[in-house]
C-alpha cells in the first residue's frame, strides 16, 4: 500500500522526466537505432515518443514508490 501511494505521489516527477526524456538537448525526438532490419517498422511518429514517456515516466514513479515504501515502512513487523 505504501508502494501504491509513494508512486501516486511521485506521478508530477515522473511526468516531468518522461518529457525530459522525449527528445535531446537540442530539441531532436529520441529515436531507436535498429540494428537489424525489420520488415514491418511503425511510421507512427507518436510511437516512439510515447513509448519514451510511458518508460521513464513509469519507472520513475515506481523507483521512487519503492524508495517512498523502504523509508516509511518499519521493518521490525516483518
Amino acid at each position: 500500500m505504501h508502494w501504491l501511494v509513494g508512486a501516486s505521489l511521485c506521478w508530477p516527477v515522473g511526468v516531468v522526466i518522461g518529457r525530459r526524456m522525449k527528445s535531446y538537448q537540442g530539441g531532436v525526438p529520441v529515436v531507436p537505432y535498429q540494428r537489424f532490419v525489420h520488415d514491418f517498422p511503425n511510421l507512427e511518429p507518436i510511437t516512439q515518443s510515447s513509448k519514451t514517456f510511458r518508460l521513464w515516466s513509469l519507472g520513475v514513479c515506481v523507483t521512487l514508490g519503492y524508495w517512498i515504501a523502504k523509508y516509511t515502512v518499519n521493518p521490525q513487523q516483518m
